[in-house]
């Protein structure tokens, strides 16, 4: 993979004021032009079958529909995310995940439980949301099989296993 030009750094930025007038200097704000040149060439298309190809990561074997998604994807390996949110300066791979991020910032959440209500900026936090009201749960201790919606929750429970406190009274729910 070839990421070239001034070692794959940002190499022209602006820097904008703060609304009362004082630059800030300390706070990028937006990237005006990204001095970045990964060379992909076709040898990373690899055939799959059926006549179907992916352009494929050599530094960790994921496989993407498009070159642009293979290209950003190998931005990221080496920590370059050029779409910056203005409002807290996270940094984003690309323009569409920004766009998402944005909802945040806007306090919209346009996608729904239809069990609770709970809202959601992604479709996909609210797939995984869904598995809490179902009896699906993917991730499951390797200690005692007990399965859980989250892979967060998953952690916590083994981290119990692992200090020693993994047994709990069907009474009170008390650990220990």
């Amino acid at each position: 993979v070839g990421v070239g030009g001034a070692s794959a750094q940002a190499a022209a930025m602006l820097w904008a004021d703060h609304p009362d007038g004082e630059a800030s200097l300390g706070r990028r704000m937006q990237i005006d032009r990204l001095d970045i040149n990964v060379q992909i060439d076709e040898s990373y298309c690899v055939d799959v079958g059926e006549g179907l190809k992916r352009w494929k990561c050599r530094l960790c074997e994921k496989s993407y529909t498009s070159k642009y998604n293979l290209v950003t994807h190998i931005l990221g390996h080496n920590g370059i995310k050029p779409h910056e949110c203005l409002h807290c300066g996270k940094l984003f791979k690309q323009p569409s995940h920004l766009q998402t991020h944005l909802l945040t910032h806007q306090g919209t959440r346009p996608h729904k439980c239809t069990v609770c209500k709970k809202a959601f900026t992604q479709t996909s936090h609210l797939k995984r949301h869904m598995l809490q009201h179902s009896d699906v749960k993917p991730y499951s201790c390797r200690f005692c099989r007990r399965g859980f919606a989250y892979p967060s929750e998953l952690r916590a429970h083994e981290a119990k296993h692992e200090r020693g406190r993994c047994h709990v009274c069907s009474q009170c729910g008390m650990e220990f």
